[in-house]
Formats: structure tokens, sequence, C-alpha cells
């Protein structure tokens, strides 16, 4: 790896010329320490004399990696910096200044960005899915409003919990590119779009859906940023918390056609609250230097052991509830044959997982879970029981 040591006026002088403000501020910060503390004469740092205004072991060189400079968008550089400890303080002091109000061209990006486009879209996944497989009527109107009104209330609930964090976003790698992290919009721009997307959501579950799915819906977003999101800096718990709001979507599916909570709503929301598991302790152990630095508390940091532990233990949960399929009245027996494989492979991942506890281990599993939920919910619809829907469709024509 090749060091650089540069001065920092020269730094500084190029920084500017090359519009980087970030990598300005940081380095006349860097120079300012400097002019206070100089170095002594005999050329040692200045930690070594006891001055304790940078880190001990920081020297009052800029010291960069050659791979520092990364660029990520056209003025951000990648925070991969050879003194962590004294460089984080200035690069995620707080969010950029907010900009003027951007153009309506950028706005759709941003609100994507803001409602977390991706996991929306799985949350709406998992939604439809659990309406495919309920033995009630099918009805696209219904089926339409539920798809909208869920990718609403969750747009409100994500762009709600950027807001709440917005301070440790700022803190993080894996969050510092979010919009209000930027300074792309205001807290108060967020703010409505996250009111007016809960509002609408709302009003097309209870105007189109039913009571119940409406419900279940709002109390979803209230778990999610009045439950979940606090709990992540005051203990490990939140997991358990914050999988039912995971668990609740499908089963909102459900109750969009048939109107009423049965076991077989409970068996699929009991499905993705299991996934989750591996799913998401897979997913923070390769960013717990992250979560550590934002305070939060998740196992990957505070009891690596159990996260571990966790993450396989569910893998096998997943693969028994699977088989219970049948015997609630949701899929046939073909479905327990079906998915076997695939549960059984994420059996060996998770247990590959708790062995190693290394990088690779966890992505493998955090990879293969991106893939397995789509895979189930495909084979629950192969496998459905059709002659109990066309029982039901019987009895609503009669």
């Amino acid at each position: 790896m090749v060091v650089l040591q540069l001065p920092c006026s020269i730094c500084c002088s190029y920084a500017t010329r090359s519009r980087l403000p970030l990598l300005s501020s940081l380095l006349r910060k860097q120079s300012y320490v400097q002019q206070a503390n100089p170095r002594p004469a005999d050329g040692r740092a200045a930690s070594k004399t006891g001055d304790t205004s940078l880190p001990q072991g920081h020297s009052k060189a800029t010291v960069f990696k050659a791979d520092t400079f990364v660029g990520v968008g056209k003025q951000q550089i990648k925070r991969r910096i050879a003194s962590p400890a004294s460089v984080e303080d200035f690069l995620f002091a707080a969010p950029a200044p907010t900009q003027p109000l951007p153009s309506l061209s950028k706005l759709p990006s941003i609100y994507a960005s803001l409602a977390k486009s991706r996991l929306t879209t799985l949350v709406v996944l998992t939604g439809v899915g659990g309406y495919a497989m309920a033995p009630g009527v099918f009805d696209i109107n219904t089926l339409l409003l539920l798809s909208a009104g869920t990718a609403l209330q969750s747009a409100a609930a994500n762009a709600t919990n950027q807001i709440i964090e917005v301070k440790y976003d700022t803190q993080m790698y894996r969050t510092r590119n979010r919009v209000l992290v930027r300074g792309l919009i205001s807290r108060e721009h967020a703010a409505a779009f996250a009111a007016i997307s809960g509002v609408l959501g709302t009003s097309m579950m209870l105007a189109g859906v039913n009571t119940l799915t409406c419900g279940l819906g709002v109390l979803n977003y209230f778990i999610y940023t009045a439950a979940y999101t606090p709990m992540k800096r005051m203990s490990t718990s939140n997991t358990w918390v914050g999988s039912v709001v995971g668990a609740l979507p499908p089963v909102m599916g459900w109750t969009a056609a048939t109107g009423a909570i049965d076991l077989g709503a409970l068996w699929l929301g009991s499905i993705l609250y299991i996934w989750q598991f591996p799913h998401f302790k897979a997913l923070s152990w390769n960013i717990k230097n992250d979560y550590q630095r934002a305070g939060y508390q998740m196992s990957a940091v505070t009891d690596p052991e159990m996260c571990k532990r966790v993450a396989f233990r569910h893998t096998g949960f997943m693969t028994l509830v699977c088989c219970l399929g049948p015997m609630v009245g949701a899929t046939t027996h073909l479905f327990t044959f079906l998915s076997l494989p695939c549960n059984l492979y994420g059996v060996y991942l998770g247990w590959r997982f708790y062995r190693d506890g290394d990088s690779k281990s966890s992505r493998n599993l955090f990879r293969f879970s991106l893939v397995q939920i789509p895979y189930l919910i495909l084979m629950m619809l192969i496998s459905k029981d059709w002659q109990r829907q066309q029982s039901v469709d019987s009895a609503e024509v009669t």
C-alpha cells in the first residue's frame, strides 16, 4: 500500500482547486491543529510529548492511503483514511447544509431514496404474495389498492426512520449518501413527504380494502418508527421487534382477501418473521463497525457468538415451518418437497456462518436470503391448495 505524506497547505490548495469542499474543510481543520500545536524541535510526534489534541498514536502529518480519493457522485470521497478516529469526527460531525429546493426532475429519485424503494418493493411483493395465497375471491381493484397503499405506508415509515436517524446516518459508511445526510432536501420536506404518503396509503386501504388491513398497516408504521427505531440504540432485542414489521405485510395481503386473520395468515407471517434473522444477522456482520460507530446495539457488535447462533438457529426454524403449509391448509404437500432443498441449503450456509464467522460466510448467507424469499413465494403459488380456493369461490357464488 502506497502512503502519501503531504503538507496540509498543499493538500488544502489542491482540494479547493479540485472542488472537493469536504476534503478541503477536513484538511484546513488538520492544518489549524498543526498550527496550534506545532511539532517539537526534535521531530517527535506531539502525542509522544503529552499533547492530547489528537487521538494517541496519530501524528500531526496528514497521512492518506493512496486509494482514499475514490469518487462517490461528484464531490464525495471514500472515507478509508489512515487515522479514522481523528478524521471521522470531521467527516461525520453533522449532515450537510440543506441545499435549495431541488428541481422537479430530481424529486422522483430523492423521493425513491426516502422511501427506500428496493425495500418497499420487497414489502409490496410479500403483501401481494399473501393476497395471492389467501383463499378469497380475486379482485384486481383490491389488489391494486392493497399494493399502492402498502407502498405508500412503507414509504412513510422509511422516510420517518431517516428523519429520526439522520444524525446517526452521518456516522455510517452505509448510510452516508442518504438524501438527508447530503442535505438534498430539508427535514421538513421529508416530513411532508412522509405525512402525505402515510395519509394517502391509509386512505386507500380504508376505502378500497378493509378496516383490518388498514389497521395492520398503521400498526406496522408505529412499530417501525416508535418501537424498532429507538430500540436499535437501546437493546439487541430490537431485531425481534423489527422482524414483526417484515412479518405483517403478507398477513395484510391475506386479510385483504379474507377479512380475517387465520392459521394461513399466521403461517405466512411466521415465515417472513423467521427469514429476517439470518438475513439481518448476516447483513450486520460485515457492517458491525458502522453500527458500533453510530452506537447501535446489534448483536454483531455486542455479542458476536449470539449473532451467529441466532442466524443458524433460524435457518433450521425456516425449514420446519415451511413443512407446516399443508397442515394449515395453505399449500399442498408439494410445497414441502419444493422448499426443502432450498431451505436445507440455507441451513448449510447458516452453519458455515456459525462455524467460520467471517466476511465470506456472512456474505454468502445474506445473498442467499435475497433469493430465498422470492423463491418460496413462487413455490407457494405453485403448490397452493386450489381445491380450497375453488370451494371458497363456489361459496361466494352461491
